[in-house]
């Protein structure tokens, strides 16, 4: 179930290999939905949606990127391979801007604990209910982990590899298999760091930076703060994009995704911003690497320095 390239609508459904709305047909094995109608009455409000896209990503090229990598999850599998951290220091509008997507894909969307993508790996004849609620999702959503430090799980692993089927089990059920390729998306803040990373979890990090900060009008000390003064990247919080309000924003936000949805997705360029966030948040990782690149790296091919130099460098 769930596995043909379509999206079910209240109303209708949107086929991707027609590039075209039509109606349902049992053949389309559908049990999730979006729990909305395809035809919106607030498809209007789409001028509004892109200011919102423009006063978080602020770069059309950013907006355009993450546009099309989310229009990815509309269809079964993991495309990227990847795994996404949105980051950010906070009051930047991730949150916001995940709600908005979890509302918009409904049942396709699913919400675990971080801890299935980020800790301790759990075998596949221990319990993980969070394991089971991804079968056939399109994308995971999770909040921000507890510690600064932590492993990237074998789960996290199995799932960005595009395996498939997976073996897991709920409380006191017996085992059982399930399908989960779905793009994981972590919200984070700009303290995490990863400690178990290899060449292949660093070729499917994938860093989407969110670097504006959203401040109510009444925070006069942060609007006021000396840094903070002619900075462009602080905004006033718009009240609009708050709370329960932005429930009727879902419904065009699929919209502007379906068109931005690519049948082939190895042809898509990565902007010079995802590709600096993500090394800088590798780099924040390795502290070799880190090391490596602060204190050794030399333009002179000739020059050589000894490993007990070297080693007395990086202990200090």
């Amino acid at each position: 179930m769930d596995k043909n390239y379509v999206l079910r609508f209240e109303d209708c459904v949107y086929d991707f290999n027609k590039k075209a709305s039509r109606p349902g047909r049992p053949s389309d094995f559908c049990l999730k939905s979006t729990n909305y109608k395809y035809y919106s009455e607030h498809i209007g409000k789409i001028a509004e949606l892109k200011q919102f896209l423009k006063d978080i990503f602020v770069e059309d090229e950013l907006i355009k990127y993450v546009m099309k990598i989310l229009a990815s999850t509309f269809t079964l599998g993991n495309k990227l391979r990847s795994i996404v951290f949105f980051i950010g220091s906070g009051r930047n509008g991730k949150t916001t801007f995940t709600n908005m997507l979890r509302l918009a894909l409904g049942d396709y969307a699913a919400t675990p604990n971080v801890s299935l993508f980020l800790g301790k790996s759990v075998t596949a004849d221990k319990p993980s209910p969070h394991m089971i609620d991804l079968n056939n999702s399109r994308v995971a959503i999770c909040e921000e982990p507890d510690g600064r430090s932590i492993n990237i799980t074998g789960d996290t692993k199995a799932i960005t590899g595009n395996v498939g089927y997976i073996k897991s089990r709920s409380l006191y059920k017996d085992l059982q298999t399930v399908y989960v390729d779905l793009l994981p998306i972590i919200n984070t803040n700009d303290k995490l760091t990863i400690s178990n990373l290899d060449n292949a979890l660093i070729d499917r990090i994938l860093v989407i930076p969110f670097t504006q900060r959203f401040v109510n009008k009444m925070n006069i000390s942060i609007l006021t703060s000396t840094q903070n003064i002619n900075n462009p990247s602080v905004k006033h919080a718009n009240p609009t994009w708050q709370g329960l309000k932005i429930q009727v924003y879902d419904e065009v936000l699929i919209h502007l995704l379906i068109q931005n949805y690519q049948d082939d997705y190895t042809t898509l360029e990565i902007p010079s911003m995802v590709i600096e966030a993500t090394k800088s948040f590798v780099m924040r990782s390795n502290h070799i690497g880190r090391f490596l690149e602060k204190d050794i790296t030399d333009e002179n091919d000739n020059y050589a320095i000894s490993i007990d130099e070297c080693y007395s460098r990086y202990k200090a």
